[in-house]
């Protein structure tokens, strides 16, 4: 309210000492009625503003700084309320946001851009914010502080529309750049050459997430991607389920279940390895190929070929084996080798002969001198890799009729073998008896 006028005057009346005492009592006891409410702008002309009784809390606005606050020793119970600087909560009312409508963004409290300029040329600032923490509360005379943040934010999610970064900090809060692609992919990178995230509590979680080229010492890790890792030495470590390329596992101990699904080379000192099902050790070890592997026996009760592939690209021997393998024809039986162009049935080197008799063939590894309509054979042909070059050679030994069959002979393929196929000279004779299976190594 206003100050108002204490006594109305009109013309002619004689001014008294009361009435003027009366009149400067009533302005010196209502001073902010002079000023309250403001009804123009007031200029403070730089000159400081005192804002309590203690005359300890002033803002000021200088040539330089355009808000001076300065808030001045203060004493009470500490609390949640800010003691520099409090707003309370506040009740904001969108009056101009149609029903059902979508308003894009509404804040408490807002700090608009500034500029930084130079009346000079070719000014450089190393480092600029536009709000800025120098550190976290000091502990004073006759105090400790259990946790010192500089920024506390006490409930609810935080949002960071650009990258995070971290320059130096606690033990935990390692050097590094938080990059934020607005695609839902977030990269962490760290700063130095070498740098260590290490857990706060006993147990912590990455979940889904790729380590490119990491060293981990005395991980867990379930269900891992690890992209050329170097282990270091895990005395401790478990590694559950893991998969990926592992570039440097040194004097460690692979023990206990282990699920080996690739190639496992060892040019380091692994001592160890636990306890793996041979069908384990067939697929992975490809130092040496330790064990047989035997396929899946199919009868040659019929068709003109029967072939086996799907055969992986480190076998070096393989044995064909036949339990009384019949065909309705005279053409005599052969195996063909192939690689993923096909079996081929040129370019063979063979001979079969039994005593001093014998047949030459290029189309296969031949199996017998001649053959018979319902003659069967018992016996097995071993194929061994001779060389780099993918060239076979075939040994055989069979029987049939009550003559012992020999057979020798060789074959180069174009690329790595992957099957092989019984079939017979003429490729139309029909298989009519009997049944073959292979077993690779």
């Amino acid at each position: 309210m206003a100050l108002s006028r204490v006594k109305n005057w009109i013309a002619g009346e004689v001014l008294t000492a009361s009435d003027l005492n009366t009149e400067f009592s009533s302005i010196l006891n209502n001073p902010v009625t002079l000023i309250s409410p403001l009804t123009a702008a007031v200029d403070f002309d730089g000159f400081t503003l005192t804002l309590d009784a203690a005359a300890v809390t002033t803002v000021v606005s200088s040539a330089s700084v355009s808000w001076n606050f300065t808030s001045g020793a203060k004493t009470g119970t500490p609390a949640t309320t800010g003691s520099v600087l409090n707003f309370s909560a506040q009740t904001f009312t969108d009056n101009a946001t149609a029903g059902s409508g979508t308003a894009a963004a509404w804040v408490g409290a807002a700090i608009a851009r500034p500029t930084l300029a130079a009346t000079n040329a070719l000014v450089t600032t190393t480092d600029a914010a536009t709000w800025y923490i120098p550190n976290a509360p000091l502990a004073g005379t006759n105090q400790t502080i259990t946790n010192a943040w500089g920024l506390w934010i006490d409930a609810g999610n935080v949002r960071f529309d650009d990258d995070i970064i971290w320059l130096s900090g606690q033990t935990f809060a390692q050097r590094g750049i938080l990059a934020h692609a607005n695609t839902g992919i977030r990269t962490y990178t760290f700063q130095d050459s070498s740098d260590t995230i290490v857990g706060r509590d006993t147990t912590d979680t990455l979940t889904n997430k790729t380590l490119t080229s990491p060293t981990l010492t005395s991980p867990t890790l379930t269900s891992p991607t690890l992209t050329t890792p170097a282990l270091g030495t895990p005395s401790s470590g478990v590694l559950t389920s893991c998969t990926g390329t592992a570039a440097g596992l040194t004097a460690g101990n692979v023990t206990t279940n282990a699920n080996l699904t690739g190639h496992v080379t060892s040019t380091g000192n692994a001592a160890i390895l636990g306890s793996f099902t041979l069908a384990q050790l067939n697929t992975a070890i490809s130092d040496v190929d330790v064990g047989l592997t035997l396929s899946t026996e199919q009868a040659t009760t019929s068709g003109t070929s029967i072939d086996f592939t799907g055969i992986p690209s480190w076998v070096k021997r393989i044995t064909v084996m036949f339990d009384g393998v019949s065909t309705n024809g005279t053409s005599i039986p052969i195996i063909q080798i192939g690689d993923s162009g096909g079996v081929e049935n040129t370019a063979y080197t063979s001979t079969a002969s039994y005593i001093a008799t014998q047949t030459t063939f290029s189309t296969g590894f031949g199996l017998a001198q001649s053959q018979a309509a319902t003659e069967t054979f018992f016996g097995a042909v071993t194929l061994t890799l001779q060389d780099a070059s993918n060239t076979w050679v075939q040994t055989g030994l069979c029987t049939k009729a009550g003559t012992m069959q020999f057979s020798a002979g060789h074959k180069a393929l174009s690329a790595t073998l992957d099957r092989v196929r019984l079939t017979t000279v003429n490729g139309t004779d029909a298989f009519d008896a009997g049944s073959i299976n292979i077993m690779y190594e």
